[in-house]
């Protein structure tokens, strides 16, 4: 991702849904805002209140999202891409040439949170398994991550 503005303010409303941003591992991300019968910045229920940063995103870049808003029946969340490339600071000038000269190259922000989830789920259940379930589990897992997606489909 590349920034030209060091600070920059999301405002979000949501009502019976949800929002979650997706931010680069280097953002620093501060959520600012309340929720009614919802979640907003990772805690909720009847009515919560959220004024802090994300603990993931404590960063050195300089880049800081502001999230502020409201979540009635819903939830406001941020997400790191863990895998994404680190975000960039740089002159107006220099995102016009980035833009301009350097190919985009697709995106893979769905698949990298999908394996996220996943990896960040069987580490929670690993950490809780007992230790001979657990060594059971890591054995099977390598085998099972070697299946393409053409195996998925057939």
């Amino acid at each position: 991702a590349i920034f030209v503005h060091p600070v920059i303010t999301i405002k979000v409303t949501a009502y019976a849904g949800g929002v979650t941003l997706i931010v680069p591992p280097n953002v620093h991300v501060e959520q600012k805002g309340h929720a009614v019968l919802g979640a907003f910045g990772g805690g909720g229920g009847v009515f919560y209140r959220s004024n802090g940063a994300l603990p993931e995103t404590v960063s050195n870049s300089g880049i800081t999202i502001k999230i502020e808003g409201r979540a009635f029946m819903g939830g406001v969340n941020a997400a790191v891409n863990r895998n994404a490339a680190p975000a960039q600071l740089v002159t107006l000038e220099e995102a016009a040439r980035i833009i301009r000269e350097v190919p985009e190259q697709p995106s893979t922000t769905r698949e990298d949170m999908r394996q996220q989830i996943i990896g960040d789920a069987l580490s929670r259940r690993l950490a809780s398994a007992p230790p001979v379930a657990a060594a059971r589990i890591t054995q099977e897992v390598p085998e099972q991550a070697s299946t393409t997606r053409e195996d998925m489909r057939q």
